[in-house]
């Protein structure tokens, strides 16, 4: 039966389509014509094994399984769904790898399907109980679910299995913040600081702590925090505003003007950093600036309350009191 398929790869490839459901008839144990007939039909396929970052098929069963789940996720990236399924059914069968349910869980979780992939990240640790990346991928998942326990049991997992892992760190630093234990965040989140990781991760990392540190009163660290992400990336406009708001909190009106003005010039349509800086003008009783600053944050946003709340008090100290 492989071999009648593989005729029908044949005839499937020379027209220039696919059908993946037919990969799944070829038996793991083929005969050694039908190997060297399907890594001629895979080279064929050259696109999608480029995407996959291989060139040929390999004997072993492990590579094959390896194989088939990277055209499972190069069949979802093509919006074939049910077709990538059956794929990782295909390699799992093939070899139950824990890297196979992980990356299933993880092409479920792009899928939105959140539960889905909690159930394939559960067997990615049934597999191996010391895989660090499926705790974390799980914990995301609760995460997201709002499952905020069984997401701290995860990360917790996956820190003591990797401590030097700065991801898991932040996974949980989100779920303390997510809970009200802001020094607990405020320390998960230093530590992703203190770590070699990716820069999105540090930068995401760094504007969580400046606006827990600012929320309990720690101005200096909240500044200190935010200029950590300007360092990784001066061009980020949440950072600016975030230092900009806490220079204003430590009477630093001039300095506070100088981030608002970088940070609304980064991003222009932000209504929330026209209304900050209204705030510091009126601080400044740059009376005139400040509702300039409201007026053009309510010609983006108007039907946000705090800015016509900011604009009242503007006209309050205006004494425009009508």
């Amino acid at each position: 039966r492989s071999l009648e398929h593989l005729e029908q790869f044949d005839v499937l490839a020379a027209g220039g389509r696919i059908s993946f459901p037919h990969v799944l008839d070829i038996d793991c144990d083929s005969s050694e014509m039908a190997q060297q007939r399907l890594a001629a039909y895979l080279e064929r396929y050259g696109r999608l094994l480029h995407r996959a970052g291989l060139r040929r098929l390999h004997r072993s069963a492990e590579s094959q399984a390896r194989l088939l789940a990277d055209l499972a996720r190069s069949a979802d990236w093509r919006g074939e769904g049910t077709a990538s399924e059956l794929l990782y059914e295909t390699a799992l069968k093939v070899q139950p790898l824990s890297i196979l349910h992980l990356a299933r869980g993880a092409t479920r979780a792009w899928q939105g399907d959140t539960h889905g992939a909690i159930g394939a990240f559960t067997r990615a640790i049934a597999a191996d109980d010391g895989f660090a990346e499926a705790y974390y991928s799980r914990g995301q998942a609760h995460l997201r679910l709002g499952e905020l326990e069984q997401a701290r049991r995860d990360f917790d997992r996956a820190i003591a299995l990797c401590p030097e892992w700065a991801d898991a760190d932040l996974g949980r630093g989100q779920v303390r913040q997510e809970t009200g234990d802001l020094e607990g965040a405020a320390r998960d989140f230093g530590d992703v600081l203190l770590k070699t990781g990716k820069r999105g991760t540090l930068v995401a990392a760094g504007l969580s702590l400046g606006l827990i540190q600012r929320e309990l009163g720690n101005l200096q660290a909240s500044v200190d925090a935010f200029e950590q992400v300007i360092t990784l990336d001066s061009s980020n406009p949440v950072a600016l505003h975030g230092r900009g708001l806490t220079r204003h909190l430590q009477g630093e009106l001039g300095e506070a003007i100088t981030d608002l003005d970088r940070a609304i010039a980064l991003a222009p349509a932000d209504s929330s950093a026209f209304r900050d800086r209204a705030m510091v003008h009126h601080a400044r009783d740059d009376f005139q600036s400040a509702i300039a600053d409201c007026d053009q944050a309510l010609a983006l946003n108007p039907k946000d309350a705090r800015i016509w709340c900011a604009r009242g008090v503007v006209r309050h100290a205006q004494q425009e009191l009508e």
